[in-house]
């Protein structure tokens, strides 16, 4: 996870700088007009590191959550690599966390759905 969060935080760092890259990152239903709770991340994570945030929420309102969560893990890591203590924290899943999780994740479908458009 640290590492995938590492090399995330660059490729947003890269993107912020140089933009998108040449080629796409589209699943087979993209180009029949079916979008997922992820289109639009790429340009959503761009944004959010040139500070616009109204745009990263245009593009996907997750972005806003995957470049602290991006952060914070990576964070964790270099205070564990240093201080040999490593901040843990757990989370119980109930069936009403699972339901919301579910409930989140159909909604931003149906609402990158409503921009399919601009995602296109």
């Amino acid at each position: 996870m640290t590492r995938l969060a590492g090399v995330g935080l660059i490729a947003a760092l890269l993107m912020a700088v140089f933009g998108q890259p040449p080629y796409g990152f589209h699943g087979p239903l993209h180009y029949l007009g079916v979008m997922s709770p992820t289109c639009g991340m790429s340009r959503g994570v761009m944004w959010l590191m040139r500070g616009n945030l109204a745009l990263a929420w245009e593009y996907n309102p997750a972005s806003l959550l995957v470049v602290p969560v991006g952060a914070v893990v990576v964070i964790r890591a270099v205070f564990g690599r240093f201080t040999r203590r490593w901040p843990n924290f757990t989370v119980r899943w109930n069936w009403w966390m699972l339901g919301l999780v579910i409930v989140a994740v159909a909604t931003l479908t149906v609402r990158q759905q409503l921009q399919a458009e601009l995602l296109m």
